[in-house]
C-alpha cells in the first residue's frame, strides 16, 4: 500500500545582514520542524520509503512538502518573483488594493517562463514587468514531486500583519491625521487601547477602518477556527475595504497597491487548508534565526580577524536560559488573581494616600467598606490620617478563558503607582501609572456581553486590610469612579 505523508518545511530561511568588514559572505538558514532531515527520507519523496504505523501495518510513504513558513521577502524569493508581487497569486501589481480573488499561481506555467527567460526565449521586459519574476533559473521545489509551492506559502501574523499592515500602515497613516505628539502622548499598549487613542481625533469611517483590521488581527491569531469565526474575519476584511478610501480622501494615501495587506486576502483559504495561522507563525523561528544565525554568524565573522583581540567586555554568545523566578504569590487557585511577594510600599501613611495617589475619600470609603463587610469590627471609626497601610503597584488578574486564542492561563497587569524617584538621582523620576478596568458594578445585568452591569474606574491604590482590623483574605482596590456607561458606539 502507497501513502503520502506531509512535511512542514517551516523555515525562516532568512538572508542574515552582512556586519562590517565581512566582505560578500551572506548565510540563508533553514529550520525545519522535524529536525535534521536525512538524504534517504529527503530521497524518499520520489522513491517513497516503508514505514510502520500505528495499526502495525507496513505502508509505503512519500514524504512531500505540505507548508512553507517564511516572512514576505522570503516567500517573494522561493516563489521567484518580484517583492512588490504577490507570491501566492497573479494580482496585477496595480490592482492589490482590490478585494476582488486572482488566479493562483500556478507550478508548470512559473518552471517553463523560468526556463524560457534562461534560454533567452523570454524577453527581460516581459519577464521582469509584466510576470514580475526574479531569474531564478533553478529553483529547489522544481524537482520535489506533488508540490504547489505557492499554495504551501502559509500567514506571517508577524511580519504581514503586527509589523506590517497594524504598524508600518495603520498606525502611520492614523499619524498623519492626528499628529505624532498626540498620538505619542496617549499610546502604551499600542493594538489594545489603539480604538480610544483615536476616537474623537479622526472621522468615524478611519475609525471603522482601524476597528475591521484590529479585529482581522484577533481573529487571524485564533488557535482554533469554526465557520463562523472564519466569516467574522473576512467580515472585518470587507468593513476594512469598504472604509479605507477614507485615507485617500485626507490625503495620507495615494493607493493600497501594498503586498501586506493584499496578503490578507489568502488568509481564509489557508486556514481552510493548513488549520489555524498562529501555528504557522514565525515569531519562533524568528527568535532562533537572531540566536543561532545572526550572533554567530557575527561572532564568527569577527573572529576570523586574528587581528582583532577578543574583548573581554563581550558577553557570551550562548548563554544558558535562566531559570523562571518565581516572583508572585498566589493566594488561593481559585480566586484568579496574584499578589507581588514583596510588597513595595509598606507602613504607607493613608496621608500619603491621599496626597500622592489621589484617594481623597479613602477614609470613608474604608469605613463603609468595613461596615459592609465586617460589621463585627468595631474599631474603623479611630481610622486617622497616620493610620499605616501596605500598598501594592500591581495586582495581576487572571483572564477569562479563551479557549480560540490560548489554553493557557492569561493574567493581566492592573497597576497603581504614585511617582517615584529613581535609586540613581541622576535618572528622573518614573512616572504615576493609574490604570482604568471595567468592572461588573451590577453582577445581575451582566450576561457576559455589552456594557450592562459594567463600570469603568480608574485604580488609584492596591493594598491589604490593615492590620487592627484582623485579617481579610483578599487584598482591597480604592477606585474612582467614572460616570456609568450609558450607550455604545458603534462605530467603535
Amino acid at each position: 500500500m502507497t501513502s503520502y505523508s506531509e512535511i512542514i518545511f517551516s523555515g525562516v530561511s532568512a538572508k542574515v545582514n552582512k556586519p562590517k568588514d565581512s566582505g560578500n559572505q551572506e548565510v540563508w538558514p533553514v529550520y525545519l520542524t522535524l529536525g535534521n532531515i536525512s538524504k534517504e527520507i529527503r530521497c524518499a519523496g520520489q522513491d517513497g520509503v516503508d514505514m510502520t504505523c500505528p495499526d502495525q501495518q507496513v505502508r509505503r510513504m512519500h514524504p512531500i512538502v505540505a507548508a512553507y513558513i517564511a516572512d514576505f521577502p522570503e516567500q517573494c524569493l522561493v516563489a521567484c518573483c518580484m517583492e512588490n508581487w504577490c507570491p501566492k497569486c497573479t494580482v496585477g501589481r496595480d490592482h492589490r488594493g482590490d478585494m476582488r480573488p486572482s488566479a493562483s499561481r500556478k507550478r508548470d506555467s512559473m518552471v517553463k517562463n523560468l526556463w524560457l527567460h534562461s534560454w533567452g526565449e523570454l524577453s527581460g521586459e516581459i519577464f521582469e514587468s509584466e510576470l514580475g519574476l526574479q531569474a531564478i533559473h533553478a529553483p529547489f521545489w522544481a524537482t520535489l514531486l506533488h508540490n504547489d509551492i505557492f499554495q504551501c506559502m502559509t500567514p506571517d501574523i508577524l511580519h504581514q500583519l503586527h509589523k506590517g499592515v497594524f504598524k508600518d500602515h495603520i498606525v502611520s497613516w492614523c499619524m498623519d491625521i492626528i499628529g505624532k505628539d498626540a498620538l505619542d502622548a496617549w499610546f502604551k499598549e499600542l493594538q489594545h487601547v489603539f480604538l480610544g487613542v483615536i476616537a474623537g481625533g479622526v472621522e468615524n469611517r478611519v475609525i471603522a477602518a482601524v476597528h475591521a483590521v484590529l479585529d482581522f488581527v484577533y481573529y487571524a491569531q485564533f488557535q482554533s477556527h469554526t465557520e463562523k469565526t472564519l466569516s467574522h474575519m473576512q467580515a472585518a476584511l470587507t468593513s476594512f475595504y469598504a472604509n479605507k478610501d477614507m485615507f485617500i480622501e485626507l490625503g495620507v494615501r495615494e493607493h493600497f497597491n501594498i503586498p501586506k495587506i493584499h496578503s490578507m486576502i489568502h488568509y481564509a483559504e489557508s486556514i481552510h487548508l493548513f488549520g489555524s495561522a498562529d501555528g504557522f507563525n514565525t515569531k519562533l523561528p524568528e527568535q532562533l534565526h537572531i540566536d543561532f544565525a545572526k550572533r554567530a554568524y557575527c561572532a564568527t565573522i569577527s573572529n576570523l580577524d586574528s587581528d582583532s583581540p577578543s574583548d573581554p567586555g563581550t558577553p557570551e554568545l550562548f548563554n544558558v536560559m535562566p531559570r523562571q523566578i518565581h516572583r508572585f504569590t498566589m493566594l488561593m487557585a481559585t480566586r484568579g488573581y496574584y499578589l507581588p511577594k514583596t510588597c513595595h510600599f509598606p507602613n504607607t501613611p493613608i496621608q500619603r494616600l491621599i496626597d500622592h495617589h489621589g484617594a481623597s475619600l479613602f477614609i470613608p470609603a474604608l469605613k463603609s467598606f468595613i461596615r459592609e463587610h465586617a460589621p463585627t469590627i468595631q474599631s474603623h471609626g479611630n481610622l486617622n490620617l497616620q493610620e499605616c497601610i501596605d500598598v501594592y503597584k500591581y495586582i495581576m488578574v487572571l483572564l477569562p478563558a479563551r479557549p480560540h486564542v490560548s489554553n493557557s492561563k492569561c493574567f493581566f497587569k492592573v497597576c497603581a503607582s504614585p511617582v517615584v524617584a529613581s535609586k540613581d538621582p541622576r535618572k528622573p523620576l518614573v512616572p504615576a501609572r493609574f490604570d482604568t478596568a471595567l468592572f461588573i458594578e451590577e453582577r445581575a445585568l451582566y450576561n457576559g456581553k455589552g456594557i450592562s452591569g459594567l463600570r469603568v474606574g480608574e485604580i488609584k491604590a492596591i493594598f491589604t486590610l490593615p492590620s487592627c482590623f484582623g485579617t481579610f483574605p483578599h487584598p482591597l482596590l480604592y477606585i474612582h469612579w467614572f460616570r456609568p456607561l450609558q450607550t455604545f458606539d458603534n462605530d467603535l
